[in-house]
């Protein structure tokens, strides 16, 4: 999703003159600690199974329960107090590493709903901020953008194609299963944010490449602290798929 179709100016303030790529790359290590880490430790199998050949399934597999019918809830009700309350913990945690950011941040979030505001763009996708696999999906795609270098735009049937391979992953993992609704707004909260300072920071190497080589690496970190291998996949009309296939 590429950043020019963002709404709101949030990003721009923190990346130009004032936090650089080191806000999503801090934000990134965030995911660490929350009660979500477990999609990062399951994460390299299952994005290998998402985004490799997906043959046939086998009889043993076809006589299993429908994935519709086994998996867990991927949209929760958003609240605005656990929202304020994500966005509060968003700031701290870039204030350690980077005042300014958390500053820029902070401040933009006083001014309006920045969720609400992303999902304005989401909706040109056929997405929503209320879901954990959107929100994973739009973190995915802006972050192999950024660590390419990539500043095109997607199309709907893209990023449905990407959708899919999100929620499998999601599903997949065993602790999202007992998840509540504010891990899981917590979660999609966290990661729409990341790939709103993300799709800025890509955007921004139009004018300034230079900052290309910085973007690429720390887009790499954010990716291995989710259990993905950027440059072992590449983005394609029907989503991720591995290099060479």
């Amino acid at each position: 999703m590429r950043a020019r179709s963002l709404p709101w100016l949030v990003a721009a303030i923190i990346f130009v003159g004032t936090a650089g790529t080191g806000a999503a790359q801090d934000l990134g290590g965030y995911y660490g600690g929350m009660a979500m880490g477990g999609l990062v430790t399951n994460q390299t199998n299952i994005t290998q199974s998402a985004i490799g050949t997906r043959g046939e399934q086998d009889a043993a597999e076809a006589a299993q329960p429908s994935e519709a019918e086994t998996a867990p809830p991927l949209r929760y009700t958003p609240s605005l107090a656990r929202r304020r309350s994500n966005l509060a913990g968003f700031v701290a945690r870039l204030r350690a590493g980077d005042p300014q950011g958390a500053t820029a941040l902070e401040q933009a979030a006083a001014s309006g709903d920045l969720i609400e505001s992303i999902g304005a763009d989401l909706a040109r996708y056929g997405l929503r901020i209320d879901d954990v696999a959107d929100a994973y999906s739009v973190w995915w795609v802006n972050a192999w953008l950024g660590w390419a270098g990539d500043t095109s735009d997607q199309t709907r049937a893209q990023m449905a194609a990407v959708r899919a391979q999100a929620a499998r992953a999601v599903a997949a993992t065993p602790s999202f299963a007992n998840a509540d609704e504010a891990a899981r707004q917590e979660f999609a909260e966290s990661l729409l944010v990341q790939a709103a300072l993300i799709g800025a920071a890509t955007k921004q190497i139009e004018t300034d490449p230079a900052m290309k080589p910085q973007l690429r690496q720390a887009m790499a970190q954010a990716g291995q602290g989710m259990g993905l291998d950027f440059a072992a996949m590449r983005l394609t009309s029907s989503g991720f798929r591995a290099v060479g296939e």
